[in-house]
């Protein structure tokens, strides 16, 4: 069984947002101060207008397409000189099926009517059996002399869906999903009294949140910007009083694939 890894965001990145409305053009040219530390005047990343998103999902998937063929052709030697060669394929393919252990993201997707009543079943993935392929070829000699011959040929042909393709729906309904991200800054609880830990200092940006576990920006350079792990994500959320601050174990539940 083959073995792929697909992980989305898997290293990382850092984001800065320019904010709609006149004031958009004017906020691009302040982005510069919230990227680069100025000793005494700001912190690196402290502003909302910066995020920072992650992939703590399982990227690892097992899965193996099976295929099935059958061919048949034979050749008619219609005159001396037109030769008739036709064939015809058939061929099946059956896709893995994905592990639904999330059962609640996957119930939801199984019971959602799409536009015009349509309704899909992530545990059961489309097979294909109805891949019928003729095929025809003829080779004229038109002097009869074997030293010229003209063919044409014309068929019907299909491949099989590459399972890089379906890596999403595979490993998307796992209890430990692949594409699953994490976005700081985390949003703070209804009624959080932030303690600052320098002057301006509301909680509220990625600067800050890092700072609270002792990963300080300012020490960082640009061009070698930390990874948050998922252990420092439970630190960051801990530290702000949210419940159940564990990422994977907290949004196994509410999970939207993206």
């Amino acid at each position: 069984m083959p073995a792929n890894f697909s992980s989305l965001n898997q290293f990382g990145v850092f984001n800065v947002n320019t904010p709609a409305g006149p004031s958009a053009a004017a906020a691009t040219g302040g982005h510069a101060p919230t990227a680069f530390f100025n000793p005494g005047v700001n912190n690196r990343f402290d502003s909302t207008l910066v995020n920072y998103s992650v992939n703590i999902g399982n990227g690892l998937l097992d899965a193996d397409l099976k295929q099935v063929a059958l061919f048949v052709q034979d050749t008619w030697r219609l005159t001396p000189r037109l030769t008739l060669t036709a064939g015809f394929r058939w061929e099946g393919y059956v896709n893995p099926k994905p592990d639904t252990g999330n059962s609640t993201l996957y119930n939801q997707v199984k019971n959602f009517a799409f536009p015009i009543g349509l309704t899909n079943d992530p545990a059961k993935p489309p097979q294909h059996y109805d891949q019928y392929m003729p095929r025809i070829g003829l080779a004229w000699d038109p002097a009869g002399n074997a030293k010229t011959v003209i063919r044409a040929n014309a068929g019907f042909f299909y491949a099989p869906t590459p399972l890089i393709v379906l890596a999403a729906p595979l490993n998307n309904y796992r209890a430990i999903p692949g594409d699953l991200s994490v976005t700081l800054p985390l949003a703070l609880p209804k009624g959080f009294v932030c303690t600052p830990q320098y002057t301006g200092d509301k909680c509220n940006t990625i600067y800050s949140q890092l700072l609270r576990i002792g990963v300080d920006l300012n020490q960082a350079p640009l061009s070698n910007l930390p990874k948050i792990s998922p252990a420092q994500i439970t630190q960051i959320a801990t530290a702000l009083g949210l419940a159940n601050p564990q990422p994977v174990r907290r949004l196994r539940t509410d999970q939207r694939l993206q």
